[in-house]
């Protein structure tokens, strides 16, 4: 999901970029079991979530060669 714009500068043959994106991955949801050692158990179980997000933004500068 997106959107940006191009335009013309006061300045013959040059342009302006600007974009603007957001990524959304998903998310990852993991539980993991007790962690086994020679001489005890350490801890119970861990449930993790995360959620991969993005926010991107572009700037750009074109010179136009005719």
């Amino acid at each position: 999901m997106g959107s940006g714009t191009e335009g013309r500068l006061l300045i013959p043959g040059w342009t302006y970029k600007i974009e603007y994106l957001y990524v959304d991955l998903g998310t990852l949801d993991d539980t993991d079991a007790p962690i086994l050692t020679i001489s005890s158990v350490t801890g119970g179980q861990t449930h993790t979530h995360t959620h991969f997000t993005d926010n991107i933004i572009r700037l750009g500068v074109n010179y136009q060669f005719h």
